[in-house]
């Protein structure tokens, strides 16, 4: 089965994003995998370390609301799971790809430039960057379309 991984960032735009998502999965009979990152802080003196008590309540809030996301994909006809990481949002999303053998990563096209530019380098699976004005997603290369010749995006 394929796979649609959705890095969530947790804005105002999450459920737009999820609900474009959503649509990808049926047309492409894909499952849904939800990742949230817990980055580095540049400027942590240790507080969000993974063994302190901040860093597990982020974990735990971040897996809660990411499970109402991944019960709500589920009513609505689509197989979803989740998972909760810490790591650099590039490395991580490039990782989660190749073990889970995602066809296809969903971006959030603000905020994720960087991200976005290496990801285009460096995955083996196309990525789309959802653009929130215009709730569509666009490839974030021409050459992301070319390995999924099925796929129509307006």
């Amino acid at each position: 089965m394929k796979t649609i991984l959705l890095p969530i960032r947790l804005s105002s735009n999450t459920l737009s994003l999820m609900r474009c998502a959503e649509r990808m999965c049926s047309e492409m009979e894909a499952s849904l995998l939800f990742l949230y990152i817990v980055p580095k802080q540049q400027y942590d003196n240790g507080t969000f370390a993974p063994n302190t008590e901040v860093h597990q309540r982020v974990v735990q809030e971040a897996k809660m609301i990411l499970e109402q996301l991944s019960r709500k994909a589920i009513t609505n006809g689509i197989r979803s799971r989740i998972l909760v990481m810490d790591g650099s949002p590039a490395d991580t999303i490039l990782q989660v790809a190749r073990q889970s053998r995602v066809s296809m990563v969903i971006l959030e096209k603000s905020g994720h430039g960087e991200v976005a530019d290496r990801l285009i380098k460096q995955a083996s699976c196309p990525i789309l960057s959802w653009n929130e004005e215009s709730g569509e997603p666009e490839p974030a290369s021409p050459s992301s379309l070319r390995s999924t010749p099925q796929l129509a995006v307006a």
